[in-house]
């Protein structure tokens, strides 16, 4: 009790227990730990918020560039398609502007057989009715002929007529009652320069129906001329 009592300043007296008021060294690392942690979490979401953010605008920006390109190209295939839709026209027109210069070249129309070109002049002069030998009437078709190559032609070498009378093709007539000369004119070689009146006979089907003479090229084209329609009554 002397050993208890030698302990206390005076009897009576509370034991005095002394305590160190400040954190102790074990406190201390804990702390810091903690808040090294914590400030790592704080770096960490700052990382992934502006991780997540640049995500965002790149994500942005590849669709606003998605749209522009997809833009850019359909305007581009709407400009092709206008070009080639242009030239489609457009080699519609040379084309049909072609077939009609051959056309004019060929020296066609569709209502005169006569033709005037570099090559030749041809001009029907009249029609005229004749009897052949059978009794029959005849029809006789006189043409003036000229020839402006540098070969000796006949009219029978670059032109042959045909004729239709109510729907039928008349036959050539050779056996004339009276020939005149101007038939055998068409198979006469002429010079360069020459002319010559020709003329080509068919049996009529009646004496009153017209005809309708077609002409064809057997020198150039290849083709019918034209025609024309000539009363004969």
């Amino acid at each position: 009790m002397d050993g208890m009592n030698s302990r206390y300043k005076r009897p009576g007296d509370a034991p005095t227990i002394r305590t160190n008021t400040g954190a102790s060294l074990y406190d201390n690392d804990d702390m810091d730990i903690m808040e090294a942690e914590a400030a790592q979490k704080a770096r960490q979401a700052q990382r992934a918020s502006a991780t997540r953010g640049h995500s965002g605008r790149t994500n942005s920006r590849n669709k606003r560039q998605t749209i522009v390109y997809t833009v850019i190209i359909v305007i581009e295939v709407l400009i092709l398609i206008g070009i080639w839709s242009a030239y489609g026209i457009y080699s519609a027109k040379l084309k049909s502007g072609s077939h009609k210069a051959s056309s004019s070249e060929s020296g066609s129309t569709s209502n005169s057989i006569n033709v005037d070109n570099d090559n030749f002049k041809l001009t029907c002069s009249k029609v005229s009715i004749a009897t052949d030998t059978n009794g029959a009437p005849a029809a006789v078709i006189y043409f003036t002929f000229i020839n402006k190559t540098d070969n000796q032609l006949s009219m029978a070498d670059v032109f042959s007529p045909s004729v239709t009378q109510a729907g039928v093709t008349l036959p050539e007539d050779i056996d004339l009652v009276e020939t005149p000369q101007e038939v055998s004119n068409k198979t006469m070689p002429i010079a360069s320069g020459a002319s010559i009146d020709c003329a080509y006979a068919f049996t009529l089907q009646d004496s009153t129906s017209e005809l309708t003479i077609t002409m064809s090229d057997k020198y150039e084209t290849f083709s019918e001329i034209g025609s024309t329609v000539v009363p004969i009554s």
